[in-house]
């Protein structure tokens, strides 16, 4: 029984090597099917057989890497970036370009129709794990067929065989109302993090460093860094200036950021030279205002004798980012007590710096604030 048994084995090893020898031997091998016919293969182009099926492709690793509408269509490119370590077919992903016909009005509202569909992928086409795939040029074979603009509120969807959304880009209006055009939105770090305007790279890295670069806005209105590191952080009617505070840690420009006054006139513009700095102050005075200022440009009529308000806003000249009022209820410019002027030299202060309630305190031009003399008092 135990020589019967080792001479099966035996067998069954001679007859698979047998078959493999047979394989090696022939240049193509053939699956043949119920229905008496067969499928044929040429041995030389199968990498692997297995009968295990492969795993789907995890799309999720596919990200918009880079996309550049600058200079003419043979010039403009789209990068996508596998961040996973298995290949990924891109057959049946889309790209979906969105974006407005002028430089005003809203983001759109995200559409996945033919009419915006700009590319396909093709069953020849395969991000590598770890590796760029780049569509350069409109209307390049096996490339993208819609316009790509560099200067308008767009949003470009990415999206896997089954028509999920795996990545998007969002640029809403920048600053200067789209002042920045000769500039692509690149995910630095690559493929993990934020879109930033940057010198196009096409089919190559972007990078680590974003230092002195300016973050593609996605939100309509909001520039970028996010406004509400800024504050209004001291007002004072004596010295006649209005301090703003930056609470971040980058630097942020001014340019276009304005100081309201009373809901009616603009008493002050940020200049392309305004910076303020991280954890830093910016102060604006009237001409003859107190010593250390930034700039003596403000527009006259601060008083601590009357209803104020000053609202920050941004460079859309519509977001409020901070605002200061001091009133009793009555029309701003009214006359108020008491009126903190010569006798009672305060100035209205956040304390502390940036987070705090509006306070009395002594008044402190550029620097930080000085501790609480007590609550704003207002009488009708």
């Amino acid at each position: 029984m135990k020589t019967k048994n080792i001479l099966c084995a035996f067998l069954t090893v001679a007859f698979v090597l047998g078959s493999f020898a047979g394989i090696n031997a022939q240049s193509k091998i053939y699956v043949h099917k119920k229905n008496k016919t067969a499928d044929e293969y040429n041995i030389a182009d199968l990498d692997s057989i297995s009968f295990t099926p492969p795993a789907g492709a995890d799309y999720s690793k596919l990200k918009l890497n880079e996309v550049s509408g600058v200079g003419d269509d043979p010039d403009k490119f789209y990068e996508l970036i596998n961040i996973g370590t298995a290949d990924i077919n891109l057959a049946g992903c889309k790209i979906y370009y969105q974006a407005n016909s002028s430089t005003g009005g809203d983001i759109p509202d995200i559409n996945l129709t033919d009419a915006n569909l700009t590319w396909t992928g093709s069953t020849t086409q395969s991000a590598a794990g770890g590796r760029l795939f780049s569509l350069i040029g409109r209307n390049a074979s096996g490339s993208f067929t819609r316009g790509l603009t560099a200067q308008r509120i767009l949003v470009i969807t990415l999206t896997d065989p089954d028509g999920n959304i795996i990545d998007q880009c969002i640029r809403a209006e920048d600053a200067g109302t789209y002042a920045i055009t000769d500039k692509s939105f690149s995910r630095i770090p690559d493929g993990t993090g934020p879109f930033y305007f940057t010198t196009p790279t096409p089919d190559a890295l972007n990078g680590t460093s974003a230092t002195g670069l300016i973050q593609v806005p996605t939100t309509q209105g909001i520039p970028e860094p996010a406004p509400e590191t800024l504050v209004i952080n001291e007002v004072d009617g004596n010295g006649k200036f209005v301090e703003i505070y930056n609470s971040g840690t980058e630097a942020i420009s001014l340019e276009g950021y304005s100081l309201v006054k009373n809901e009616a006139s603009t008493w002050w513009t940020g200049k392309a030279t305004t910076t303020i700095a991280a954890g830093g102050y910016y102060t604006i005075a009237q001409s003859g205002g107190a010593n250390g200022a930034d700039e003596y440009n403000g527009a006259s009529g601060i008083s601590p004798k009357q209803n104020v308000k000053f609202e920050l806003k941004s460079p859309d000249g519509k977001t409020v980012v901070d605002y200061f009022a001091r009133t009793n209820g009555g029309n701003w410019g009214n006359s108020v007590t008491p009126d903190y002027g010569a006798g009672t030299p305060y100035s209205f202060s956040r304390c502390p710096d940036g987070t705090g309630d509006f306070q009395l305190a002594v008044p402190s031009c550029n620097a930080a604030n000085n501790a609480s003399a007590g609550d704003i008092v207002t009488n009708p």
